[in-house]
C-alpha cells in the first residue's frame, strides 16, 4: 500500500476523530481512512492532547473511546476547572477525594510511544494530582478543602470572599501561585493588611492571644499584633480586577514578581503605577487595555506612561496587553488551557 504524505495523514487522522455514534456509511469511510494511516504513535498522542486542550467536549467524548485515549483526556480535563455554583464546589471536592477513576487501573494495551503527560500504564488515576488551575465563582468554605487536596494547584481565579477563606489557613507545600482576583474587594484594605488603620483581619478573625497581661500597677496590656498571612507570600503573580482607582501598596506581597492591572477609567491615577515600580521584587508589570471599554484618550494616556516607564526603569519590564473581556477571566481561562499568557507581552 502506498504511504500517504505526512501532512495528508494528519488531515485524514483528524477527519477520523469523530467520537459520536456514526451511521454504517460513515463507519465504512472511517475504516477506509484508518487503513491509510501510518502516523507514529507520538504524533497521535500529541494531536489528541492538543484537541483536548481546544475542546472540553472533545475530551469528554474521548474518555469513552478506549482506555488509552481516556488516559490522555482525563489529566487535561482535571488540569483546568471552572466551578460556577455552590454545588459545583461540592461535586468537585467529592470527585477529587472519592474519584471513581481512582479504582480503575489504566490499560496495559495502549499503543507504543511517548506517554509523557498521560496516566502511566498500569497505575491508578489520582485526579487531585492533575489539578493545576481552578476558577472559583461561588463563595464557599469548600475552597479550603479543595485547596488542601490539590498539591499541584498553581493558578487560582477567585472573588475577594474566597480570598478571605484562604488568607489565614495553613497551606500545602506549593510556594508559587498565579492569582486572578475576579471582582473588586468590598473591604478596602483586603489587599493591604495590616498596613491600614483598621486592617481586614480585625473584621474576620478575633484578635490573636496577647501574651502580655496587665501588670500589678495597672498598666494596660500591649495592643494585639496582627497575625501573619501565610497565603500572600506565596503569590508570585497577581492579576487585579478592574477598579476605578487602585490603592494597593504591594507591601503584603514580599515575593511578588508579576503584576497585571486593567486600565479603562480616567479616575485611575498613574501615580499608583509609579509606586508599584519601586516594589523590590517586581519584575513584570502588564497594563491591560480592555477593548470596547477604554476610550482612545485613556489608551493614549496609559501608552505614554508605559513608554516613559520603559525609558526610565531598567529593573521592571513594562508592557501593554489587549483583552476583549471586561473582567480578564476569559483571558485567564484561555491561558491555563494552553493559550497565550498575558505575561508574554513582555517576556517573549
Amino acid at each position: 500500500m502506498t504511504r500517504l504524505p505526512f501532512l495528508s495523514q494528519i488531515k485524514l487522522f483528524i477527519r477520523s476523530l469523530d467520537v459520536y455514534p456514526s451511521s454504517p456509511q460513515v463507519m465504512d469511510q472511517k475504516k477506509l481512512v484508518s487503513s491509510k494511516l501510518q502516523l507514529p504513535p507520538e504524533i497521535v498522542h500529541e494531536i489528541l492532547r492538543y484537541a483536548c486542550q481546544l475542546s472540553t467536549k472533545f475530551a469528554y467524548n474521548l474518555c469513552l473511546v478506549s482506555s488509552w485515549t481516556r488516559n490522555i483526556a482525563l489529566p487535561i480535563l482535571y488540569s483546568a476547572v471552572s466551578l460556577k455554583k455552590h454545588r459545583d464546589n461540592e461535586y468537585f471536592l467529592e470527585a477529587i477525594t472519592r474519584s471513581p477513576f481512582s479504582k480503575l487501573p489504566t490499560s496495559n494495551n495502549a499503543p507504543p510511544g511517548n506517554n509523557s503527560g498521560n496516566v502511566s500504564s498500569g497505575s491508578h488515576f489520582v485526579a487531585s494530582n492533575h489539578v493545576h488551575a481552578i476558577r472559583f465563582e461561588a463563595s464557599s468554605n469548600k475552597i479550603v478543602q479543595i485547596y488542601q487536596n490539590c498539591p499541584n494547584l498553581t493558578h487560582i481565579a477567585m472573588g475577594p470572599e474566597n480570598l478571605l477563606w484562604l488568607m489565614y489557613f495553613p497551606l500545602h507545600q506549593q510556594d508559587d501561585f498565579d492569582v486572578l482576583l475576579t471582582r473588586k474587594p468590598k473591604i478596602p484594605d483586603l489587599l493591604n493588611p495590616p498596613n491600614e488603620p483598621t486592617p481586614v483581619w480585625q473584621s474576620i478573625l478575633p484578635p490573636p492571644p496577647n501574651p502580655h497581661f496587665a501588670l500589678a500597677g495597672g498598666a494596660a496590656p500591649a495592643p494585639p499584633t496582627p497575625p501573619e498571612i501565610p497565603f500572600y507570600p506565596k503569590i508570585r503573580k497577581l492579576r487585579l480586577p478592574l477598579m476605578k482607582s487602585y490603592k494597593v501598596t504591594l507591601k503584603s506581597f514580599p515575593r511578588l514578581t508579576h503584576l497585571a492591572v486593567p486600565f479603562a477609567y480616567s479616575t485611575q491615577d498613574t501615580q499608583a503605577l509609579d509606586t508599584w515600580l519601586e516594589h523590590p521584587t517586581l519584575e513584570v508589570l502588564v497594563i491591560v487595555i480592555i477593548e470596547h471599554l477604554t476610550s482612545e484618550a485613556e489608551v493614549r494616556r496609559i501608552s505614554e506612561w508605559v513608554e516613559g516607564a520603559q525609558r526610565r526603569n531598567i529593573s521592571v519590564k513594562v508592557g501593554l496587553a489587549l483583552v476583549s473581556s471586561d473582567d480578564m477571566v476569559t483571558a485567564w481561562e484561555t491561558e491555563v488551557r494552553g493559550g497565550t499568557s498575558i505575561w508574554s507581552v513582555v517576556e517573549d
